[in-house]
């Protein structure tokens, strides 16, 4: 895990950015890594206070796939700075942050489009805050990914 990390770091680096933020690596002793888009400043900072309290969250609820939401580590992927196909061929798992705000089905399907043009990923996992309900936002986005996109985009109930 580390010389992958290493090797993405490498890369950031040799990458001439003026505004697109740096993937952040992640702990060597992270067992699992999540590539994580549309979230609203991709920074390895912010991954961790958005995406870990939802794995957190699904651990405490049973969700026995999420083993010990502590050893998941993030990537945090933007559209501007990273190469989606080099990352998906790298990163089996991926991450949508959707947001509760009124442009979050505009930014996610963004994100969305953008990871269907790489054809290496069919799976996508829906990370958000704690919803009322997934009627709208969350089943529309999920509709729009599969019927459109060919991305199947898992919404776990809460």
């Amino acid at each position: 895990m580390s010389d992958q990390a290493a090797s993405l770091r490498a890369w950031a680096a040799s990458q001439e950015r003026d505004k697109a933020p740096e993937a952040a690596p992640t702990a060597p002793s992270c067992k699992q890594q999540l590539v994580v888009i549309g979230l609203p400043s991709p920074t390895y900072d912010e991954c961790q206070r958005l995406c870990a309290p939802v794995l957190q969250r699904w651990q405490a609820n049973g969700r026995r796939w999420v083993g010990d939401a502590a050893e998941w580590g993030f990537i945090a992927a933007s559209l501007e700075g990273h190469d989606w196909s080099e990352l998906a061929s790298e990163h089996a798992r991926w991450a949508l942050w959707i947001d509760n705000d009124m442009q979050s089905f505009r930014r996610a399907y963004s994100h969305l489009k953008h990871l269907a043009k790489t054809q290496k990923v069919q799976q996508i996992i829906a990370l958000h805050p704690p919803m009322q309900s997934r009627r709208g936002l969350l089943s529309n986005l999920q509709s729009a990914a599969k019927q459109f996109l060919g991305i199947q985009l898992l919404v776990f109930a809460e």
